[in-house]
């Protein structure tokens, strides 16, 4: 079953997600895809059935990670050939990647209206982030915003990775 939907205000960010509408499928119930980017939080928020990726952290945050490996290669590539233009449609699908990090490596989904506000909320988050993220944001084009994003999935990473494996081990000496 395919339905056209308007994107819901809550979710709609200029350059994150432009498209005011969404195409809801059943491949929703899959976790196989990440892309198109935002798809189980927008069918989350439009209340409708999808995999709630944030309710099962690591494998969120291990495909997420995965998934922007295979694109910072060809944002490498772009860059390398000075073609910052043409990298600029990875350099979006990377931030889109690292929003969906965030928010679903702390047990939410995201939200993109007032992104920095929403990020204010989130208590695993790497120093700065609203500077950061705002520069990358800005100038996404620039090889130097491409290593900071880069940064940024390092950090983001290694502080969820420590967040889920501490809550483990939690979890495990209360039984």
């Amino acid at each position: 079953m395919t339905e056209l939907l308007n994107v819901l205000p809550l979710m709609r960010h200029p350059l994150l997600l432009p498209d005011i509408t969404w195409e809801y499928e059943d491949s929703l119930l899959d976790w196989k895809q990440l892309h198109p980017s935002f798809r189980y939080d927008i069918a989350y928020h439009y209340g409708h059935p999808a995999i709630k990726p944030w309710e099962n952290r690591e494998p969120a945050v291990q495909s997420v990670v995965q998934e922007w490996k295979a694109v910072t290669g060809d944002i490498q590539t772009f860059f390398k050939d000075r073609n910052s233009e043409a990298a600029l449609p990875n350099m979006v699908k990377g931030l889109q990647l690292y929003t969906m990090l965030l928010f679903w490596g702390n047990g939410k989904p995201v939200v993109l209206q007032d992104l920095f506000a929403a990020l204010n909320e989130l208590s695993i988050k790497p120093a700065n982030i609203k500077d950061r993220l705002s520069f990358i944001m800005e100038k996404p084009t620039l090889f130097h915003s491409y290593i900071q994003l880069g940064e940024l999935f390092n950090e983001s990473e290694k502080q969820l990775m420590k967040d889920i494996v501490v809550a483990k081990i939690k979890s495990q000496r209360k039984i």
